[in-house]
């Protein structure tokens, strides 16, 4: 039990480090770490260790790295080596990563996003996908959603070009789901 929690409690430095790097107002930023906290996958606590506050925590870091200006270039680079490891914690929850890297750039550092250091490192989760499939002859957890979601009967097979249309479709039916959210986070960043 303990272990989430402290995960949980972890995960409120690197959220804290990068909000204030995109909102000045401190009422903003103490009222969101406060839902966060409040949030019941910051605080539940099962007899078994949850891994979603350890991977909030890895997550939320590999965003915070890219955003630290202060590290320079190696900031791709270990925000990068990050999100490779939320991968190994929750598979496809890491594709995140570049999900939300990608407009803090675009927003605040747009000079940023030709940068072949940048866009190296984005590749770190579809290098976790193929080294995954290396080593386990998987692609993770998307093979699951797909068969889940589209009622799938039977073996998605073993090939790496089996598992990237099973991942490929996965991503499209996660981005069906959550697309109202996405396109309201996006317009609240746009604000």
């Amino acid at each position: 039990r303990l272990p989430t929690i402290i995960f949980g409690l972890l995960a409120l430095l690197p959220l804290y480090g990068f909000l204030k790097k995109i909102e000045k107002s401190e009422n903003v930023i103490l009222t969101t770490i406060l839902i966060f906290v409040l949030c019941l996958p910051s605080i539940y606590s099962n007899s078994t260790v949850l891994l979603d506050t350890l991977n909030f925590l890895v997550i939320m870091s590999s965003i915070y790295v890219y955003s630290e200006q202060k590290l320079g270039p190696k900031r791709f680079l270990m925000g990068g080596l990050l999100a490779l490891v939320a991968f190994f914690i929750k598979h496809i929850i890491a594709l995140m990563v570049p999900a939300l890297v990608i407009p803090y750039f675009y927003f605040y550092e747009k000079e940023k996003l030709t940068d072949k250091k940048f866009l190296i490192s984005l590749l770190s989760v579809p290098i976790a996908i193929l080294l995954n499939h290396m080593i386990l002859d998987s692609v993770g957890l998307s093979g699951q959603l797909y068969y889940a979601i589209t009622n799938h009967v039977g073996d998605s097979g073993t090939s790496l070009v089996a598992g990237v249309q099973t991942l490929i479709t996965s991503f499209y039916y996660l981005m069906i789901g959550f697309g109202l959210w996405f396109g309201l986070s996006i317009v609240g960043l746009l604000k």
